[in-house]
């Protein structure tokens, strides 16, 4: 095998202010370093994930840009850059300097849907940028129209970040503490604003409830808790640990989402054992099959909710529910972080054929 070195660029990478954010490329960069042959490196480029006003991002973004200066005069096969931002101008400048690098973009959702406005000058930067990338990836198929629709070109593979089953897995004899589950951002774009105005019915059954995360809604939970104090917990963030121990002591993750690419979280609870409860149309829909390791909603209102959150409910202490959990603990192993690794690894080493017959076969998975 040739020699191959590669450089990630990444401005995801957890901080002091954001410990968890950007965890899984920390998780892919420390794999990928386990799996490389002698012959071979992986470098990490990041910048810290931090809340700064406007002029302290500005600032943060100079220094950056003034640290990535040296790696211009070094060679290397492959440059990935992690989330369209603005570090993809530093591999695109690189590439400038050095043509026969391959630049590698992976899309993770917030960059085309939310950072990147339906028109104007920035849009069209970024279609200009992404004219120089050799290989792009989405995180999830949700992504792919709107990536095709905004930057005017196709997704060449879509690979998600990767969920470690090492660090996911069932916990044998834990108790469950808990019905459902909430993992993620207390924002209306992940559904919240359902899954609260769902809460009350199930609350006055005895249903308790779990809510890891924060965000602007938190209030809004907390007005439940105040009716139903011993029924209804907010654990903030968690470690990847924590987190294991909550999905393995809950009956179902509710995830009501339709903005997530992915939704990590899916598979992170499956992994351990808990089945989902999902909207059709969002990116977990790549991950849940209905009445195997999961429940779907098939279309997106509140009475399709409740329905699909009915049967959760009845499931509950059920031999049904034990088989769901089973096979929901041995589900998706395409989206395992080793699996997408010894993906991204191929893609580096321009093992194209191999590449593209896992991608045609994930796809018939999943179709």
């Amino acid at each position: 095998m040739q020699a191959m070195k590669t450089l990630i660029i990444t401005n995801m990478y957890p901080s002091r202010d954001l410990p968890y954010s950007g965890i899984f490329i920390q998780n892919q960069y420390r794999w990928m370093n386990r799996k490389i042959a002698d012959n071979e490196t992986v470098e990490i480029f990041f910048m810290r994930q931090r809340l700064t006003s406007l002029w302290g991002s500005i600032r943060k973004y100079t220094l950056t840009y003034l640290r990535f200066f040296p790696f211009l005069f070094q060679p290397f096969d492959n440059l990935h850059v992690h989330y369209m931002g603005w570090l993809l101008p530093l591999a695109v400048a690189y590439k400038l300097v050095h043509p026969k690098a391959r630049l590698i973009l992976t899309l993770h959702g917030g960059d085309i849907n939310e950072d990147l406005p339906e028109k104007g000058w920035q849009r069209r930067f970024f279609q200009k940028l992404t004219r120089r990338v050799d290989v792009l990836i989405s995180v999830g198929r949700s992504l792919n129209t709107t990536i095709t629709s905004k930057l005017n070109r196709h997704v060449d593979y879509n690979l998600c970040a990767g969920i470690s089953k090492r660090t996911f897995h069932p916990i044998p004899y834990i108790s469950k503490r808990y019905d459902f589950l909430f993992v993620g951002s207390f924002l209306p774009i992940k559904g919240l604003d359902i899954l609260l105005q769902s809460m009350d019915h199930y609350l006055s059954r005895g249903a308790r409830y779990c809510f890891v995360g924060n965000g602007p809604m938190e209030m809004d939970i907390r007005e439940k808790i105040n009716d139903y104090p011993e029924q209804i917990q907010i654990l903030g963030n968690l470690n990847q640990e924590e987190l294991r121990e909550i999905y393995n002591a809950s009956y179902f993750l509710l995830f009501p989402s339709l903005g997530d690419a992915f939704g990590l979280v899916v598979t992170e609870a499956m992994f351990c054992g808990t089945p989902a409860v999902i909207f059709r149309g969002g990116g977990a829909d790549e991950q849940v099959e209905d009445h195997q390791n999961g429940l779907i909603a098939h279309q997106t209102n509140i009475m399709q909710w409740y329905i699909a959150k009915e049967r959760a409910w009845m499931l509950i202490g059920s031999p049904e529910y034990l088989k769901m959990a089973k096979v929901a603990s041995g589900a998706n192993r395409q989206f395992s972080l080793e699996k997408v690794v010894n993906e991204s690894l191929k893609i580096y080493r321009r093992q194209e054929q191999e590449i593209e017959q896992d991608y045609r076969a994930n796809l018939m998975r999943v179709a």
